[in-house]
């Protein structure tokens, strides 16, 4: 559920999907969901235990995704141009 949802009870499917993406990258990076109710929610990502990550791309990418503003969130068709996902799409094609 996205914070926009929640506060103001409307989304935008592009920037829902970029914090679904986010919320999907926090738990691969860290084997656990980033938030747990609504209110953690809509504290946003400031209020999260960001630790180090041993991939530091994906993590930056992960807490740009889940900015509680969604129009500070990266626009989905920018994220196929990261160069750690360039470098997962390579070792796929081989």
């Amino acid at each position: 559920m996205v914070p926009e949802w929640i506060l103001q009870n409307r989304y935008n499917g592009e920037r829902a999907c970029v914090w679904a993406l986010g919320v999907c990258l926090y738990f691969l990076l860290f084997q656990k969901y980033p938030f747990r109710t609504k209110q953690a929610i809509c504290n946003g990502r400031s209020r999260l235990p960001f630790s180090s990550s041993p991939d530091k791309e994906a993590y930056n990418t992960m807490k740009q995704c889940i900015n509680g503003n969604e129009y500070r969130r990266p626009k989905l068709n920018s994220l196929q141009h990261l160069s750690w996902l360039q470098k997962i799409n390579s070792l796929n094609d081989n």
